[in-house]
């Protein structure tokens, strides 16, 4: 019995010993978010030909008010500026997600070729208390293949997807790694993202929806012109709800069967394939800038990234500066906030995440040390 209650407390000992007096390391520092649980954050970025000194920022919108304000950039936070050269064309954010530990990683991307010809992406990552931000990655490339489109941690590992395919990123060094990929002939260009457990959704503009193993590599088409029913769509952007509906946001020219270009939301099962409309527009053209409603009513779709609220509401933020919540059964798109008061082309929204609460470093340590006090009291028994 005395060496049972040696090995238990040995073990307390040890959880202490592997806990740093913050609770985790410096480089996974965990951020247990002031923000309120539910918080929307977009990406906003100036039009360097619009504006004369362009910012790219992140704002914080608080679902039930509409009301916004300025997360990280525009001298909030500390760290990299978001904002590439002006004279390169400046930058886009291009994806959000949200780390284990509650830390943002962000995607920003350079409009244009640099001064070198080169084609720019920088991957963040930002406190969403602070607005501090560190680069994880600065990554060049002399052609477009190399740029990320999206990035998302999946375990301990962030996963990127790029024109050239799929790619891994070492949080600590920034060193990419191309991500090995068996069972279909190629993956690439790679945009939307979504993922489930181990597994990875990832869209092309193929059009296909892939599903990937994050943990073999193994990979499946799981929706496309020829698997699955209903309109083909390039998957812009991924995201599953509570419930598990996996749902795409991109451009369709079958959905009516009159070849015309759609934008719009559908729902994809990921049992078999089937796509279903959800929320559609005509997709604007410069004549037609709003957008006709075909499914759902309210402001034009033409979005970049869409995620989903706990409440089971699609949001999308779209070019206008318009945060939207789509009701999944009608269709009907509201108006949450209008985050920028300027328009396109004066500046470009895309980019969300709903943020959501993580535990303390120090909830965690007390969570494992009452759990093994508890072994400790049941040995001694």
């Amino acid at each position: 019995m005395f060496g049972r209650k040696v090995r238990a407390y040995a073990l307390i000992a040890i959880c202490f010993s592997m806990l740093s007096c913050d609770g985790l390391s410096s480089a996974h520092q965990a951020w247990a978010t002031t923000l309120a649980p539910g918080t929307i954050v977009v990406g906003v970025s100036d039009n360097p030909q619009q504006v004369a000194n362009p910012d790219t920022r992140l704002i914080a919108v608080d679902p039930t008010t509409g009301s916004t304000s300025v997360l990280s950039g525009d001298a909030i936070g500390t760290g990299p500026s978001l904002t590439f050269d002006a004279s390169s064309g400046g930058s886009n954010i291009r994806y959000i997600s949200q780390q284990n530990d509650g830390s943002l990683l962000v995607v920003d991307n350079q409009s244009a070729v640099n001064a070198l010809s080169q084609y720019e992406s920088r991957l963040y990552r930002v406190d969403p208390n602070t607005g501090n931000r560190s680069l994880i990655a600065d990554i060049t490339s002399s052609t477009d293949s190399g740029v990320i489109n999206a990035a998302r941690q999946v375990g301990n590992t962030i996963f990127a997807t790029t024109k050239g395919g799929l790619e891994t990123i070492d949080p600590t060094t920034g060193v990419v790694t191309p991500f090995a990929i068996t069972g279909i002939d190629t993956v690439e260009p790679l945009y939307g993202f979504a993922s489930l457990g181990t597994d990875l959704y990832v869209g092309s503009n193929f059009p296909a929806l892939y599903k990937i193993s994050a943990v073999t590599g193994a990979a499946s088409i799981l929706s496309s012109s020829t698997v699955g029913t209903g309109p083909t769509i390039s998957p812009a952007d991924l995201s599953f709800d509570s419930a598990g509906n996996l749902y795409a946001l991109g451009l369709s020219s079958t959905s009516q069967g009159d070849n015309s270009s759609y934008f719009g939301i559908y729902r994809i099962d990921p049992a078999t394939g089937d796509r279903v409309a959800v929320s559609e527009t005509f997709d604007p053209t410069p004549t037609q800038p709003t957008g006709t409603p075909v499914i759902g009513s309210g402001p034009v779709l033409q979005s970049l990234a869409i995620t989903t609220a706990d409440n089971g509401a699609i949001l999308a933020i779209n070019y206008t500066g318009a945060l939207l919540s789509i009701d999944p059964t009608t269709g009907n798109r509201t108006l949450v906030s209008q985050v920028e008061n300027k328009a396109y082309p004066v500046a470009v929204a895309s980019g969300i995440v709903v943020l959501h609460d993580v535990p303390e470093p120090s909830t965690l340590m007390l969570a494992a040390l009452g759990g093994l006090a508890l072994l400790a009291i049941r040995r001694r028994r």
